[in-house]
């Protein structure tokens, strides 16, 4: 029987597009392997990674790694935030159009 603490857990349910690489967490410009949509076994256990939050820690295969968290979808939403913790901006300067005004902030 599950504990309420493990469906509270961040969990990686889905990888978006045909792969995802994952990195040591320590050097995360050093992508160990891919794991393709086919190899995906999930979910994958997940925390955000304090130094860095637009990756993720998850653990695939008993082994320890990082992936970039917007390749990915999880069971609950990982808003991407910078260093300081605040929203990342998604580009562009010009204002939003009235229909979409307020849409992805308070992220």
């Amino acid at each position: 029987m599950e504990s309420a603490a493990s469906a509270d857990e961040l969990q990686i349910t889905k990888i978006r597009g045909d792969s995802v690489a994952l990195f040591r967490c320590d050097d995360l410009w050093k992508s160990v392997r891919q794991v393709s949509q086919r190899e995906f076994r999930g979910p994958w256990a997940a925390t955000k990674e304090p130094d860095n939050p637009m990756f993720l820690r998850v653990v695939v295969d008993g082994d320890r790694n990082c992936v970039k968290a917007h390749l990915v979808e999880a069971n609950t939403p990982v808003p991407a935030t910078n260093a300081a913790g605040e929203c990342k901006r998604k580009g562009g300067t010009q204002p939003k159009p009235g229909f979409s005004r307020g849409v992805g902030e308070g992220c």
